[in-house]
């Protein structure tokens, strides 16, 4: 598989440092829906706690990835939903806890709710692994 970060000194570098674009060939897609702070039984964990939140929502994207063989740093394209930017610092942070110096492009968007009133934060990915 192999992987070409399509950095231009022509297009601003967003605050994460993530990459503008990525081009991936030779491998197997891996698609997951927007993971949120429910634990294994459905309950928020976290209530009103973006970190514990985002944690959460990193860990259960870790989950799914290891079920089709995958990890986060197999991550081609993120995207983060925020019901408030004053999160985003924090969110940031935790991001750079499961990732690194993993920085695949990604997008961030303020929403005015999610599925959970109590819910601050929804992550969904898609990754490439080796075919």
């Amino acid at each position: 598989m192999q992987r070409i970060m399509l950095d231009s000194p022509d297009v601003p570098k967003a605050p994460s440092r993530a990459a503008p674009g990525i081009k991936v060939s030779g491998g197997s897609l891996i698609l997951v829906s927007g993971q949120v702070a429910w634990d294994a039984d459905g309950h928020v964990v976290g209530k009103g706690d973006i970190r514990a939140q985002a944690r959460q929502a990193f860990e259960n994207l870790k989950k799914v990835y290891a079920r089709g063989g995958a990890t986060l740093r197999d991550i081609v394209k993120l995207n983060i939903y925020l019901t408030d930017l004053a999160h985003r610092a924090s969110v940031r942070e935790v991001r750079k806890e499961y990732l690194g110096d993993h920085n695949p492009p990604s997008t961030t968007v303020v929403v005015a709710s999610l599925v959970d009133r109590d819910l601050l934060i929804e992550i969904d990915a898609t990754a490439m692994v080796d075919a």
